[in-house]
């Protein structure tokens, strides 16, 4: 129902609620019940190290505001001909400002300009091919098949094994780049075309204790219709996300927060 799957052997022992292990080959099957768990927190910041040259050495730090980079690049950033760009709406200038924050931080100063037909798109633009290195080492460009470079969305796994600050920031820079929050704060949908990549980011939202359900959709940009997933927190999730995680947006993060008080309202009744 929340679409989480398991892929494992057939001999793979599996806990029931009885706590007892059962395994695919004997007998465990659909309609079955088994117990889960949310997938913990790392414990230490997470290093990524490797050598440019046999007599060096170079270290990158998974930082609080390197993961928010991050997110924000796997939902608006790309990749191409040494370029890092990132695409921010241009009514949210707090995210604007904050992006381009970061990829001074990281990659150095970025140009501006406008875009889109309605001039709506501030992009963020840094040439920098010294950048391909560390990007590729990162894990977070890839080979294009008929050459050149691009992003590769996912969720790197020095993400998956950072402490909670990081993994939230994490997310707040995913979600402020590709999801979205009603206005009264009852629900939150974030859309990819890659399934993979929404049911890693469930299992991180699970790390603050936030379900999530992942559908097939349907969406039409520009007339072109295209299949892709798209994940939802409810409100009890909303309310979580809200105080844990956050957005970057004023405008986002005060949808997100509208039914943090109506709950304690609630709750006090």
């Amino acid at each position: 129902e929340m679409g989480l799957e398991l892929v494992c052997t057939d001999d793979h022992p599996i806990l029931t609620p009885g706590g007892e292990f059962r395994r695919l080959n004997e007998g465990l099957g659909a309609g079955d019940t088994v117990r889960l768990a949310a997938p913990s927190f790392g414990s230490q910041q997470q290093l990524v190290t490797y050598r440019p040259l046999p007599l060096a050495e170079t270290t990158i730090e998974i930082t609080e505001d390197f993961a928010e980079f991050l997110g924000l690049f796997m939902g608006d950033g790309s990749y191409h001909n040494g370029t890092i760009s990132m695409a921010c709406d241009a009514k949210d200038q707090d995210v604007v400002e904050r992006a381009a924050h970061l990829m001074r931080q990281f990659w150095g100063e970025p140009t501006r300009r406008l875009t889109g037909t309605q001039k709506g798109c501030q992009e963020l633009r840094v040439s920098r091919r010294a950048a391909k290195e560390p990007l590729e080492e990162l894990g977070i460009i890839e080979e294009r098949n008929l050459g050149g470079w691009k992003r590769r969305i996912h969720v790197p796994p020095y993400i998956c094994r950072s402490p909670k600050p990081v993994v939230a920031r994490f997310l707040r820079g995913l979600f402020e780049a590709d999801g979205h929050a009603r206005p009264l704060g009852n629900s939150m949908r974030f859309f990819s075309k890659d399934a993979r990549f929404l049911a890693d980011v469930q299992l991180l939202l699970l790390m603050f204790g936030v379900p999530s359900w992942r559908n097939l959709k349907t969406r039409t940009i520009n007339g072109k219709a295209f299949q892709g997933f798209e994940l939802g927190l409810r409100v009890d999730g909303c309310r979580v996300f809200a105080s844990e995680i956050g957005f970057i947006s004023a405008r986002k993060q005060a949808s997100a927060s509208y039914t943090i008080g109506k709950a304690r309202h609630r709750n006090s009744k």
